[in-house]
C-alpha cells in the first residue's frame, strides 16, 4: 500500500465510525420513542462496511484520475 492508499483508508475509517455513530443515534432514539428498532445490527453493520470501504475506493479513484490528468 501506498502512502497515499493508506492516507484514504484511515480517512475511509474515520467516515465509516462517523457513520456507525450517527447510524447508532438514529437507532437508538427511534427505540427509545416506538419501542422497536429502526434497522437491525446487521443492516448497520453493513451499511457501515459499504460506507467506508466505498469512501476509501473513491478517494482511490479520484487520486488516480487527478495523478493521470497530470501524467
Amino acid at each position: 500500500m501506498t502512502e497515499e492508499q493508506q492516507k484514504n483508508s484511515n480517512e475511509g475509517m474515520i467516515v465509516g465510525f462517523l457513520a456507525a455513530m450517527f447510524l447508532l443515534l438514529i437507532n437508538i432514539f427511534y427505540d427509545l420513542k416506538f419501542d422497536e428498532n429502526f434497522m437491525s445490527s446487521h443492516t448497520i453493520f453493513f451499511s457501515i462496511f459499504v460506507i467506508s470501504l466505498g469512501y476509501e475506493g473513491y478517494l482511490n479513484i479520484k487520486k488516480s484520475e487527478v495523478q493521470s490528468t497530470f501524467s
